[in-house]
């Protein structure tokens, strides 16, 4: 009988020590490599060196508030501090690509859903030269939008493409053309997904655009007359390729209206045909000519 009341003494007195004991560990916490976990619900001192002088450089801590601390005691969801000066910073945080390519400069940046990657910074310019044709293209004057021979190939991303061309004009089978005809001219210039339009577009200046042009400006004009023999189309263009690979965006000329200038007429307001002139001299590398990229990034966010 005695022995059985001893037992059962015993047996709760076991059970209230471990209550005890699980409820003192609630309340100061669970530490690792050390005793009392004295700033958090959860610590782990990686030199064991906390309780002696308060270093928690190498610790790792959670708080009752789920705030984690790499390095220091947190005040924010994700608190992280290295050792070091502004002038010689201790490196303490990295996050890879998965293919292990990195960019100097990149930064942290976040979608409007929070979730973030490595973005490259401009101080990390990249800059991509276009292919010029060998001889100049030439092409009469019409209302199709056809390729003169540049292009220019460009990665996935964003990408504003500066373009400068050297446009001559003259009498088809001829280098000059009559200064007494005075005719306007107005000339576009596009990028194109392809450098051969097949029917029924052939060319159409709606239709050979290319698709990663943003926001619907996707066209370079200018005004000129025909007695000026020469003239400069300038501009820039955004595009964004979708695609996971290199993709090339052919060089474009056409989409042109011509108006006569008369005594009658001096605006120019009715339209005339140029059948016998003809666009010369496009696309080479020249002086004047210009087809250059530099990368913005890789999505708007």
């Amino acid at each position: 009988m005695k022995i059985s009341r001893y037992l059962k003494y015993k047996n709760q007195l076991i059970v209230l020590l471990l209550l005890l004991n699980y409820n003192a560990m609630a309340q100061v916490g669970v530490g690792i490599n050390m005793v009392d976990p004295t700033h958090g619900v959860f610590q782990i001192d990686a030199n064991a060196n906390t309780i002696a002088s308060n270093d928690v450089s190498d610790d790792i801590i959670v708080d009752n508030q789920g705030r984690l601390g790499i390095g220091v005691v947190p005040t924010h969801k994700l608190h992280i501090q290295t050792e070091g000066t502004a002038a010689a910073p201790v490196e303490g945080f990295q996050y890879q690509y998965g293919n292990g390519v990195h960019t100097v400069g990149a930064y942290l940046i976040s979608n409007a859903n929070g979730v973030a990657r490595w973005q490259s910074s401009i101080s990390s310019l990249r800059i991509i030269k276009g292919d010029y044709a060998a001889i100049g293209f030439t092409c009469t004057l019409s209302s199709s939008m056809r390729y003169i021979g540049t292009h220019i190939s460009l990665d996935p991303g964003i990408w504003i493409v500066q373009m400068s061309n050297l446009i001559g004009l003259r009498e088809r089978g001829s280098a000059l053309v009559d200064a007494n005809l005075d005719k306007k001219l107005f000339i576009r210039m596009s990028l194109s997904d392809s450098s051969v339009y097949p029917s029924p577009s052939q060319g159409d200046i709606l239709s050979v655009r290319s698709s990663d042009l943003m926001f619907n400006r996707t066209l370079m004009s200018n005004i000129t007359y025909t007695s000026s023999q020469f003239c400069m189309i300038s501009g820039f263009l955004l595009v964004h390729n979708q695609t996971p690979s290199t993709k090339t965006y052919y060089l474009t000329i056409g989409g042109i209206v011509t108006f006569l200038r008369t005594q009658d007429d001096p605006s120019g307001a009715g339209l005339q045909s140029v059948n016998h002139l003809e666009l010369f001299g496009l696309g080479t590398a020249n002086s004047e000519n210009i087809l250059t990229a530099l990368y913005l990034g890789e999505d708007i966010l």
